[in-house]
């Protein structure tokens, strides 16, 4: 199997230790830190604001992803590229004008991402793709509770990575769980290159001591040969 990536999902961090919480996840091993920005109407939940993204990552030199789960995030974009985060992923479907966002993403420093909730049609993003770096796809709507990963979501992976290299695009597809290691094989398989993970699809991931992220490799490296 290629080599891949994997970010930790930051919505389970324990706020009131966050730099030891940065500290664990680097000495196990993660590739990048992924946070949710929500504004309690795109989804139920509030996530981290743009002050908090910027005291994360003045504690670590691991990439930093902001995910936005809000409605028109074009409203609250210049605040967060001020923060100095190294990804911002906006969803296909709460902003109005992709174009315009996505370039002033770039145009930043910043890579600049879309993400697409799991019935989202793939269509929304096919002239988005010369202007975007990543594409993450959901596994399950933004909005519920994780209950397994949808068998339609490994097609998706694979239809979105025959895509980008036909037209020879330089994006990469990151996959947001659940995540067990089959699953996470087959998505690897069919052309993810970055898994997003959280304790329920790694226990003990951010403990210490703690192998729990080097088991979950190995355990998704055995499962490529079988799936």
């Amino acid at each position: 199997m290629a080599s891949f990536s994997c970010a930790a999902d930051m919505k389970q961090v324990d706020l009131m230790n966050l730099e030891q919480s940065i500290r664990n996840l680097e000495a196990q091993g993660i590739d990048e830190l992924h946070f949710d920005v929500a504004d309690g109407r795109f989804v139920p939940q509030f996530g981290f604001s743009g002050a908090f993204l910027k005291a994360a990552k003045a504690l670590t030199k691991l990439p930093c992803h902001a995910h936005l789960l809000v409605e028109q995030p074009d409203r609250i974009l210049p605040a967060l590229l001020e923060t100095g985060v190294d990804v911002i992923t906006l969803h296909v479907e709460t902003c109005i004008h992709i174009h315009r966002a996505l370039s002033l993403i770039r145009d930043s420093g910043a890579k600049a991402g879309l993400a697409l909730s799991p019935t989202t049609p793939l269509t929304k993003v096919n002239y988005c793709l010369p202007k975007v770096d990543r594409l993450v796809l959901l596994g399950t709507d933004p909005a519920s509770v994780a209950v397994g990963m949808p068998r339609g979501m490994f097609e998706r992976v694979r239809i979105l990575n025959e895509n980008i290299r036909y037209h020879e695009y330089r994006i990469e597809i990151d996959v947001e769980g659940p995540l067990q290691a089959e699953d996470a094989a087959r998505c690897l398989r069919f052309g993810a290159k970055r898994l997003i993970l959280d304790p329920a699809d790694v226990s003990g991931l951010g403990d210490v001591p703690g192998e729990a992220l080097q088991h979950y490799r190995q355990e998704v490296e055995t499962a490529s040969h079988t799936v």
